[in-house]
């Protein structure tokens, strides 16, 4: 059937597709891809090869679009190995590089491709789990940051609340409540000072 779609029989592929998924005992795998497949096909898109998919991801020089490259391919032809070991290496280099972004404090480049290994079909469960593990550090390392460079005592403060809420084991976030609510505290204590008592009167609050 991939054949005849690829050739743009598309009547003929939709049949052999639709008897695949009408049939028991298909596998899940199996059915993803003909699902995939069958939408193309009464889309009236042309499939484009296992072979052309490959050498197309095997060939691109940035590590985002080759993942992404495997992955479409691993959707068509799950059951190819070049896919198959094509998504894992990918995967892993993708995520070696959102550590680099991270590290380099570009948490939302970071954020974003362990995203897409997240949402990505094939990729192997250990990798999975490491790029969820940068996600979430990320998330909190953004936050954090957000809150530091805050410009006005009042905002970081509550900016730091927030972030306690969300991350109440890191201690970031309670030394940083900690530390701003001095700082509101002394800045509230200036405006009582000058007879400003509802703008203290609510900091104080």
């Amino acid at each position: 059937a991939t054949r005849q779609h690829s050739r743009g029989d598309f009547k003929t592929a939709s049949d052999r597709y639709q008897g695949i998924l009408d049939a028991p005992v298909v596998s899940q795998t199996v059915r993803e891809a003909t699902r995939r497949k069958l939408t193309l096909a009464e889309d009236k898109q042309l499939i484009s090869t296992a072979y052309d998919m490959y050498r197309r991801a095997r060939d691109s020089n940035y590590v985002t679009d080759r993942f992404e490259y495997y992955v479409e391919g691993y959707e068509l032809y799950p059951y190819d190995e070049r896919f198959v070991s094509g998504v894992a290496s990918s995967a892993q280099d993708l995520l070696d590089w959102a550590k680099r972004q991270h590290n380099k404090g570009d948490f939302a480049t970071a954020i974003d491709r362990a995203d897409r290994i997240l949402n990505a079909v094939g990729v192997p469960q250990n990798i999975a789990k490491e790029a969820e593990a940068l996600k979430q550090g990320g998330l909190a390392d953004k936050t954090f940051h957000e809150a530091s460079k805050k410009e006005y005592v009042t905002d970081r403060f509550e900016a730091f609340v927030e972030g306690y809420k969300a991350y109440p084991n890191d201690q970031r976030f309670v030394d940083g409540i900690n530390s701003s609510a001095l700082d509101l505290l002394n800045w509230a204590t200036r405006q009582h000072s000058r007879g400003d008592f509802k703008t203290a009167s609510d900091r104080y609050q």
